[in-house]
Formats: C-alpha cells, sequence, structure tokens
C-alpha cells in the first residue's frame, strides 16, 4: 500500500472553475464527501498532501481546516516530488497522486500509482494510470471516489469504513 497521497486541487477537490464575486475576491467550492476520503486514508495512516500549481488563500483555508498538509504555487510538479521523496527518505512506490491537467504530466510519468477524471485533456490522460468513466464529477466528491477505488484495489475498503465508523 502507498505512504502518501499527493493531490492537486483543481480538478480533482473542486470543479476547476474559478468565482468571482462583485468586490473581485476569487472563490472557490470544495465538497465535504471529499473530507470522508481523508479519513478513509487515515484509517490506514496513509498521509494526503496536497500540491498545487496555483497559490489561493480558499485553498490553503480549506485544507489548513482538514489538517492536510499543502503545497502550492508548485510549477514542476514532477521534480517537487522526487526532491520531497528523496529529503523526506520515502520511496516514489510509496507514493500515490491524483491531477488532471498538463501540469501534472510529470508527476503521472514519475509514479506507478496515478489518477485523473475522465475530464481531463486527452493529451494527459495518455501519461495516467487510472482513469475512471464512472465516478462524480471533480469538485462533487471526486477525490473520495478515488480513495475508495485505491483503497477497494487493496481489498481494504470495507475494512477503511468499519475502522472509520468504529472511530478506530
Amino acid at each position: 500500500m502507498i505512504k502518501i497521497l499527493f493531490s492537486d486541487v483543481d480538478g480533482v477537490w473542486t470543479d476547476d472553475c474559478y468565482y468571482y464575486v462583485d468586490n473581485g475576491a476569487q472563490i472557490r467550492k470544495f465538497s465535504t464527501k471529499d473530507s470522508a476520503g481523508l479519513l478513509l486514508l487515515q484509517s490506514f495512516n496513509i498521509q494526503t498532501v496536497i500540491l498545487s500549481g496555483d497559490d489561493n488563500l480558499a485553498s490553503r483555508k480549506r485544507f489548513e481546516n482538514l489538517g492536510v498538509l499543502g503545497y502550492y504555487g508548485i510549477k514542476n510538479k514532477g521534480q517537487f516530488i522526487r526532491e520531497w521523496a528523496h529529503e523526506n527518505k520515502v520511496q516514489l512506490s510509496d507514493i500515490g497522486y491524483v491531477g488532471n491537467d498538463i501540469n501534472d504530466v510529470t508527476v503521472f510519468q514519475l509514479l506507478e500509482i496515478t489518477y485523473a477524471p475522465f475530464n481531463s485533456p486527452i493529451y494527459v490522460k495518455k501519461y495516467v494510470k487510472n482513469v475512471f468513466h464512472d465516478h462524480p464529477n471533480p469538485g462533487d466528491g471526486y477525490f473520495r471516489f478515488v480513495v475508495e477505488k485505491y483503497l477497494e484495489s487493496q481489498d481494504k475498503l470495507d475494512q477503511a469504513y468499519e475502522r472509520v465508523i468504529r472511530g478506530a
């Protein structure tokens, strides 16, 4: 099993759209369904780390509230993960990744356990190991869906839910 799941934000946790209010502030919509994916991963001590090419207050606040470590404004995500893994003495085979666009390709090329939604660009999907066609839209439970699919592939999904329900 992986030890860490890195995840992009836009197009995974959000619907990949930016919304602007009258005062010019940028807002994003996050689904509470996705935070259950964190609990499922935590039940097996799998850490979630946010890795975003964008740096905005809404994302920072969301993941700070969830207690999730995040790195923002990262332009070369593949290089970042390679260096992060080396510095933290983590094997690349212990890392999974969820992303959706061209700034994620270097990660998709680097790691073996990767996921992207079906609406990712054709070019990007060439490098992704797992693209499902029966998932919720990004921003509407997609991250949780990926977590469920991963745990199911490890025959651990029911056990994860039981642990979360029992509070273990």
